[in-house]
């Protein structure tokens, strides 16, 4: 610590700083690092790098912290770019591309480019606070992702620091594989041909299925979802999006989550920019926190939240009607909105759901264990029936809601973490998910990545794919330097442990 507070200038290396806040994301695992560092530059970074690689001390890229599978917490040098890497640093205005640093906060960048009629596509439902590095990091999509995509799909370049210290600036399109190493992680790519969930979205192991062929080579895509597995993304450039000129919220209400489940495939011949669940039990929350609710399709046992983009209103009314007017969209009620505010209003019933979830008393919390399996939608019924069967035999209330329009359903059980048979609970459930999820076809992971929470466990039930994940893993950083622990598992050990209630954490490990 000494040493590496003595090579660099106390605004990069915080020296006497507290090390709690850095020791946790916005889930259950604690790790409490070596130091904290807030480069201001790339040439910070890359000096950074270049001084772990030399004393063989683990680096972590870190944005908000809001992610929540252990993907930003390490035992070495945690890098925080959100404190001084926060510039916007040009707008391209024919290609409709933005360049910015990666401690960039989402909302403040959607602010800049509202002025011009644009947005970023992706939008998670951590906006106000989460970085567009943590979104490159976790390949962040959100609730409107279903017409956008994810954050893969909406990078056009960017800048990492491999191991070495020296930088790499992959763009896509392009035509073909250029130099040494893209070459071999198109070797690698080539021959990934194992058994992979085929679901609409993925932040599980590296994209290697989304990096394109020879005329469509996307070569940036392999860090996005990559967790800082790969070197230290510094600068990003994206794609911006034309602010939607007509938006229509309908709010359907269901007798059951099945019945829901059942109408999002004949929704989906509409063209929804997104279709959100909030379930039985999440509704029943929900109308406790905000009784004006029930005078509207909420008022149903479950209800999807649908949003629809238009260039004018005459062509969303016409959708909205025909979505109504569809007989397999079996809604009992609805409620249409085109006013802002009444759309924020009719959102409320999906937005609020976590945040209601947190606040409620008692010591069983709301966990994200299992919270962001995506199957494909067609498989989406079966897989919940499965997954409510599992929950009950293990005595488990879990609240589900989310991307349903893409098979990514947000699960959190409430769970004792102080309860030692509960915490042991915890773990057999974690693992017969995944299981659960690779029989239906799906992918552990969505939106929120691996972290130390999945990433033992697309070792043990995709072994083919981790193989060729491994591989791309020795290419970028043989050496194991960046966030060891995620995504493949390195020569490395980690001391990541439960956390409980602030610096308290159990003594038992998490695997």
């Amino acid at each position: 610590m000494r040493a590496l507070c003595n090579a660099f200038p106390r605004r990069v290396v915080l020296n006497r700083f507290p090390l709690e806040p850095y020791a946790h994301d916005a889930g259950m695992q604690w790790e409490e690092p070596l130091a904290v560092a807030t480069p201001g530059t790339e040439a910070d970074v890359a000096a950074l790098v270049r001084w772990c690689a030399s004393h063989d001390v683990p680096i972590t890229g870190r944005g908000a912290g809001s992610s929540i599978a252990g993907n930003a917490i390490g035992s070495g040098l945690v890098v925080d770019f959100s404190r001084r890497m926060r510039r916007i640093l040009h707008y391209d205005v024919r290609r409709n591309t933005v360049t910015v640093e990666a401690g960039v906060v989402l909302a403040r960048l959607n602010r800049f480019l509202r002025a011009r009629g644009r947005r970023i596509g992706p939008s998670p439902s951590s906006e106000a606070f989460c970085t567009i590095g943590g979104m490159v990091g976790n390949n962040a999509a959100g609730s409107h992702s279903l017409l956008y995509g994810a954050t893969a799909e909406n990078v056009a370049s960017l800048r990492a620091v491999r191991s070495d210290g020296e930088f790499l600036e992959w763009r896509g399109p392009a035509k073909k594989p250029r130099g040494k190493l893209q070459e071999h992680l198109f070797s690698i790519a080539k021959r990934f041909r194992s058994p992979w969930p085929n679901v609409a979205k993925n932040s599980s192991g590296y994209l290697l299925d989304r990096l394109g062929n020879p005329g469509a080579w996307h070569p940036q895509r392999i860090f996005c979802g990559a967790e800082g597995t790969l070197g230290l993304v510094s600068t990003i450039t994206l794609r911006t999006h034309p602010i939607p000129r007509t938006v229509a919220t309908l709010l359907l209400g269901f007798p059951s989550t099945e019945a829901a489940l059942e109408s999002v495939l004949p929704l989906l011949s509409h063209a929804p920019a997104a279709v959100e669940l909030v379930d039985e039990a999440a509704v029943t929350v929900l109308h406790a926190k905000h009784p004006a609710l029930r005078a509207s399709a909420d008022a149903s046992a479950c209800s999807l939240v649908v949003d629809l983009f238009g260039r004018n209103p005459s062509e969303v009314r016409r959708r909205t009607a025909a979505i109504q007017n569809d007989a397999g969209v079996e809604a009992e009620n609805s409620t249409v909105a085109y006013a802002s505010r009444d759309r924020d209003a009719l959102w409320t019933a999906r937005r609020d759901v976590e945040p209601v979830l947190r606040e409620l008393p008692g010591r069983r919390r709301p966990l994200p264990f299992v919270e962001d399996v995506v199957v494909p939608v067609d498989r989406q019924v079966s897989y919940v029936r499965d997954l409510q069967r599992l929950l009950t035999k293990h005595g488990l209330l879990a609240p589900l809601y989310g991307h349903a329009g893409e098979g990514n359903l947000h699960v959190r059980p409430f769970v004792d973490l102080r309860n030692r048979a509960e915490r042991e609970t915890m773990q057999q459930v974690n693992r017969a998910v995944a299981r659960l999820a690779k029989r239906h076809g799906g992918s552990l992971t969505g939106e929120h990545g691996d972290g130390y929470l999945r990433s033992s466990l697309v070792r043990r039930l995709f072994p083919e794919a981790h193989r060729r994940f491994e591989e791309v893993k020795e290419l970028f950083d043989p050496e194991g330097l960046f966030n060891p622990g995620k995504v493949v598992e390195t020569r490395r050990t980690s001391n990541v442990r439960l956390f409980l209630d602030g610096p308290r954490y159990t003594t038992a490990r998490w695997s």
